[in-house]
């Protein structure tokens, strides 16, 4: 398979964002049914432009609004920041203190890199098809544990490797009822996946547990 070249993004991206990108359902999404007031206008997004700027607090009144600004500014990275009790681009104009963060979907962040100790194929931030398979478990792991209790979107991002998009993967919990849980049960609705504690702190994991299933 022939390397993805990145220096082709300043000419892919305007297509893919005018012609491939799932503006519909990704702003139906992220106002979740307009659970509340202001809910979607109160969401942080965040952009990494050309060149590695980085643009936080992005606020948008509509989901038409957000696509127009990406068409605009075409960003090579979209974060999607947690829900504020004021809207994000105001943030400037709020007083110290106030604004805060509301609510956030749970994120699993899973770096392809944190399996170099284990790839014999590839390691650091190359990646084949090999090393997709290790995520693809990662994320039936996920699937199969949470099934029945939250509803899980699963969105690719990448800047990295050989093949675009698949470096590393964010699962998120996608409804509504996932938005509000609190820090000490997202910290054990993680350390629940806990089978391996690093490069340097191996542990030996019981497969056959069914606490892992």
């Amino acid at each position: 398979m022939e390397a993805f070249d990145p220096g082709c993004l300043p000419d892919l991206l305007p297509v893919y964002y005018r012609r491939l990108f799932p503006f519909g359902p990704y702003g139906r999404w992220l106002r979740y049914g307009d659970v509340s007031k202001n809910y979607f206008q109160h969401r942080e997004f965040s952009f990494t432009l050309r060149d590695d700027i980085y643009v936080r607090y992005q606020s948008f009144n509509t989901p038409q609004d957000l696509e127009k600004e990406i068409q605009k500014t075409c960003p090579y990275k979209i974060d999607i920041g947690a829900v504020y009790s004021h809207r994000p681009a105001q943030h400037n104009t709020i007083h110290m203190g106030a604004f805060q963060a509301q609510e956030k979907e749970l994120v699993f962040d899973i770096d392809m890199t944190d399996y170099d100790d284990v790839r014999r194929c590839c390691s650091s931030a190359e990646i084949c098809s090999k090393c997709w398979t290790l995520m693809t478990i990662a994320i039936r792991i996920i699937d199969r544990a949470l099934v029945g209790e939250y509803m899980i979107a699963l969105l690719q991002s990448s800047q990295r490797g050989d093949l675009p998009n698949l470096s590393f993967t964010h699962s998120y919990l996608a409804v509504t009822r996932a938005l509000g849980i609190k820090v000490f049960l997202r910290q054990e609705t993680i350390g629940g996946f806990c089978l391996h504690a690093g490069n340097n702190h191996k542990l030996s994991p019981d497969l056959c547990s069914p606490h892992i299933f």
